[in-house]
C-alpha cells in the first residue's frame, strides 16, 4: 500500500460527535459527540457554539471471551451486537453495528434548501426522513425504519437514540432494535451513550432561554438529573459509565462539571482557565485516562470562527476541583479551523500532540483535491485522486458534508450546490443544495466511489 507522510504539526486546529477514538487505560473509553452538531439554526450575525464532530473511531470492546478453534466465528448482526457491543463510530452520521452500517438517508428531505457555506447538515428541519443501513455482507442498502429526525444516530442497548424536530422544538426518541414503536424521552438531545450501551446523556432546556437540565438515562429512564447553578449553556464532553462531564458556560466564566448516573451527585471539576479576552471555550475533545480525563478546549474569534486561542486540562472523575492546566507543547504555527487542537493518549498519564488521531477521512486541500484517509497520526493512503476537482468559490458544484470511517470502509455524504448569494451574509457565502447522494469507497490506495444511494 502506498503512504505519503503528513509532518507531524503540533497546534491543530470538529459532529461529533460525536465521538471518535477513546483509549483504554482501565476505565471504559467515553463516546464523545459525532459529526453531528446540536440541531439549531444558524443565526445570521452570530454563530452558536457547535458542538464537537469528532467522535470515537474505534470499536468499542466489552473483553475477551475464551473461544474454543472449533467454535465457528461468531455472526455479526443487529441483534448480536447487543450483547458482543460490536459498535462502531457511535455518535457519528453513519454507525457500524455489527454486519451493518447505518446513517440517515436525507436523499428525499430532511436538510434545509439553503446552507452557510453549504454545511447542510448543521441545521435542524422538521421534515421526514428515515433510517437506512449498508450491509457489509450483502453488498445492499436497505431501509430501517422511519424517524422524521436529524443529526448523529447513538446506538444504545437494543436499539438507537435519536433527536428529531416536533414543533420546532427538538426531541428525543428510541427505536427499538426489534421493530418495535419508538419510546418518547421527552425534549432534549442525547449527546452520548456509555460503551456498554447502558447509560445516555441528555440535555433538556425549558423552551427557549429556561435552564439547563442534566441527565443520565438508564435505558429509557432517567436513573440522574440535576441543573447547574448559575449557567447560561452547557455542552456535553463525554462519559465513562454512568458518569457524565459537562462544561458549563455562565456569567463568571466556564467551569466543568460532573453528573453521576447512579449517585445522581453533581460536583464541579474546576473553573477553566480564561485565555485573555476570549471568554467563551469550546469543547474540542474528550480523553478519558483511567480515573482521569483530559479536555482539549479552543477558543475563537469572529464570524469567521477563527482559532485564538487553546488549552489542555485534565480532571478527575469523582473528584472535586480536581481540574489542571497540562503543559502540552502545541506548535502555533498551524491555524486551521477544520482541524482544532487534538491530542493522543500515549500511555497512562502521557499525552502528545498530533496533527491528527489516525482515521480521518478528508480533503488534500481543505474543500477540493484528492481524498485522503489518515490511517496513523502520520501518514495517509490515497483513496480517490482528483475526488473533487474545484472548490465550490472556483465553481465547483460538489461539498462533503460527513466523511467517516465504518468497518473497512469511508462513507460520504456529498451535496450538490450552486451559489445561493440572497442568502449571504457579508463574505459568508451561501449554497443551495440540488440533493445528496451517499457514498462508500473502500479503504484501499486509488479506490473506486460505490453508490449507495439515491
Amino acid at each position: 500500500m502506498k503512504k505519503w507522510m503528513i509532518p507531524v504539526l503540533a497546534l491543530l486546529l470538529c459532529a461529533g460527535c460525536a465521538d471518535k477514538s477513546a483509549a483504554e487505560a482501565g476505565r471504559k473509553p467515553a463516546e464523545t459527540e459525532s459529526a453531528a452538531e446540536e440541531a439549531q439554526t444558524e443565526e445570521a450575525e452570530k454563530e452558536e457554539p457547535a458542538e464537537d464532530e469528532s467522535a470515537e473511531d474505534a470499536p468499542e470492546e466489552t473483553g475477551e471471551t475464551e473461544i474454543s478453534e472449533d467454535a465457528p466465528a461468531p455472526e455479526k448482526s443487529f441483534g448480536a451486537a447487543k450483547q458482543a457491543r460490536d459498535v462502531e463510530n457511535n455518535g457519528g452520521n453513519f454507525v457500524r453495528v455489527g454486519n451493518r452500517v447505518y446513517f440517515r438517508n436525507y436523499c428525499e428531505g430532511g436538510l434545509p434548501e439553503t446552507a452557510l457555506f453549504g454545511k447542510f447538515l448543521g441545521i435542524a428541519e422538521e421534515h421526514p426522513t428515515s433510517v437506512w443501513y449498508y450491509d457489509e455482507e450483502t453488498g445492499k442498502a436497505e431501509h430501517a425504519f422511519d424517524d422524521n429526525g436529524c443529526g448523529p444516530l447513538w446506538y444504545g442497548e437494543g436499539g438507537f437514540y435519536l433527536t428529531a424536530v416536533r414543533d420546532e422544538q427538538t426531541e428525543s426518541f428510541f427505536y427499538p432494535e426489534d421493530g418495535g414503536k419508538a419510546e418518547e424521552l421527552g425534549r432534549g438531545i442525547v449527546r452520548g451513550v456509555s460503551e456498554d450501551g447502558q447509560y445516555a446523556a441528555f440535555w433538556s432546556a425549558e423552551g427557549n432561554g429556561g435552564p439547563d437540565t442534566l441527565s443520565v438515562l438508564k435505558g429509557t429512564e432517567s436513573a440522574a438529573s440535576a441543573v447547574p447553578e448559575g449557567v447560561n449553556y452547557t455542552e456535553f464532553c463525554g462519559m465513562a459509565g454512568p458518569e457524565t462531564v459537562w462544561l458549563c458556560h455562565g456569567d463568571d466564566g466556564d467551569s466543568v462539571w460532573e453528573l453521576d448516573g447512579q449517585t445522581g451527585e453533581l460536583l464541579c471539576l474546576g473553573l477553566v482557565p480564561s485565555a485573555a479576552e476570549y471568554s467563551w471555550a469550546e469543547m474540542e475533545q474528550f480523553v478519558p485516562d483511567g480515573d482521569d480525563f483530559y479536555l482539549m478546549l479552543a477558543w475563537y474569534e469572529g464570524t469567521g470562527h477563527f482559532l485564538a486561542d487553546y488549552a489542555c486540562l485534565k480532571g478527575t472523575f469523582g473528584q472535586e476541583d480536581s481540574l489542571t492546566l497540562e503543559d502540552v507543547p502545541f506548535n502555533t504555527n498551524r491555524a486551521d479551523v477544520e482541524n482544532p487542537p487534538k491530542i493522543l493518549l500515549t500511555g497512562p498519564g502521557e499525552v502528545m500532540p498530533v496533527e491528527r488521531t489516525g482515521r480521518e477521512v478528508e480533503l488534500t486541500d481543505y474543500d477540493s483535491g484528492d481524498l485522503i484517509w489518515c490511517d496513523s497520526p502520520f501518514s495517509a493512503v490515497k483513496l480517490i485522486p482528483g475526488f473533487i476537482s474545484k472548490a465550490p468559490y472556483d465553481g465547483g458544484d460538489r461539498i462533503i458534508q460527513a466523511a467517516e470511517i465504518a468497518g473497512d470502509a469511508a462513507y460520504l455524504i456529498v451535496a450538490y450546490v450552486e451559489p445561493a448569494p440572497e442568502e449571504d451574509i457579508g463574505w459568508r457565502t451561501a449554497y443551495r443544495s440540488k440533493g445528496v447522494e451517499y457514498l462508500r469507497v473502500p479503504l484501499l490506495d486509488d479506490s473506486t466511489a460505490e453508490h449507495l444511494l439515491p
